[in-house]
C-alpha cells in the first residue's frame, strides 16, 4: 500500500479503542480467588463498552493490570482504550517452601557453571496459608547466590518473596601444572599459552585440561628467559 496507508492504518480494534468513551463491569470474571504468583483469569467477564457515538457492545476480553505478589484483597484494573474499570479479588499467601525433587548431586564444577549456567534439576513444593500446595520447577523461582572460591556454598531459593536455602559443594580450580613445550622456541619467538600444555588442578584433587576449565587463555601469562639457549 501507499506510505500514507501504511503509516495511518489502524485495525478495527485500534479504531474501537480510540473511540471508547467508558467501560462498565456487567459481570466480573468467574475466578476471584488466587494464590501469590498466579496470573489473572478473565473467563466469564462481561464488560459494557460505550463509544463516543452513543453505541455500545459487550466485551469478553480486554487488558488487565494487577499484582498478585501480596496476600489479601487487591484490585484488578481492566483497560480498554483509555477507559478503565476495577474489580476485587482475594490473594492467598505462601506459608513455606521445601525441596520436592533433589538434584542428582549437590556437587558442581565451576567450569560447568561458567559454560552452562547454574541450573540444578530440582522442583520445589509451595505450601500456602490455607493448606493447599503445588510443585513448581526451580526455574520459576529466583536463585540467589554468590559463589566464591571452592567448598560449601549457600544457595537461596526466592519464590515471590518467600525463601528457603540449600547448600552445594563447589569444585574450583586451585592450581595449574604445565608440560614443557615439545617444539623448539627460537630467539625472537613469542611464547604464549598456546605453546604450553596446561592442566588444571581442582579442589577435589581431580584434573582437567585448560580448555575444559571455561577460563580464557588470554588471561594466561607465560614468562621465560629468551636470552639463554638450550
Amino acid at each position: 500500500g501507499s506510505l500514507e496507508y501504511v503509516t495511518n492504518y489502524k485495525s478495527e480494534l485500534e479504531v474501537a479503542e480510540a473511540n471508547v468513551d467508558s467501560i462498565e463491569l456487567v459481570k466480573a470474571p468467574t475466578k476471584t480467588n488466587y494464590y501469590v504468583g498466579d496470573t489473572v483469569d478473565l473467563a466469564g467477564l462481561e464488560l459494557k463498552a460505550t463509544y463516543k457515538d452513543g453505541s455500545s457492545e459487550i466485551l469478553n476480553s480486554c487488558g488487565a493490570f494487577y499484582s498478585f505478589e501480596d496476600a489479601g484483597s487487591t484490585k484488578v484494573t481492566l483497560k480498554y482504550g483509555a477507559a478503565t474499570a476495577e474489580y476485587s479479588v482475594n490473594v492467598t499467601g505462601i506459608d513455606s517452601l521445601a525441596i520436592d525433587k533433589e538434584p542428582e548431586s549437590y556437587t558442581f564444577k565451576s567450569s560447568d557453571i561458567e559454560k552452562d549456567g547454574f541450573n540444578p534439576s530440582m522442583t520445589i513444593k509451595v505450601t500456602y496459608t490455607d493448606g493447599a500446595s503445588k510443585v513448581v520447577n526451580l526455574s520459576e523461582a529466583k536463585l540467589e547466590y554468590n559463589f566464591t572460591g571452592s567448598g560449601e556454598q549457600n544457595v537461596v531459593i526466592n519464590y515471590h518473596g518467600v525463601k528457603t536455602t540449600f547448600k552445594i559443594t563447589l569444585i574450583n580450580v586451585v592450581g595449574i601444572s604445565a608440560e614443557p613445550v615439545e617444539t623448539p622456541i627460537y630467539f625472537g619467538d613469542t611464547l604464549t599459552a598456546s605453546n604450553v600444555d596446561i592442566t588444571c588442578v581442582y579442589s577435589d584433587e581431580s584434573t582437567g585440561s585448560f580448555a575444559e576449565s571455561g577460563f580464557d587463555s588470554n588471561y594466561i601469562t607465560v614468562t621465560y628467559d629468551a636470552t639463554k639457549y638450550g
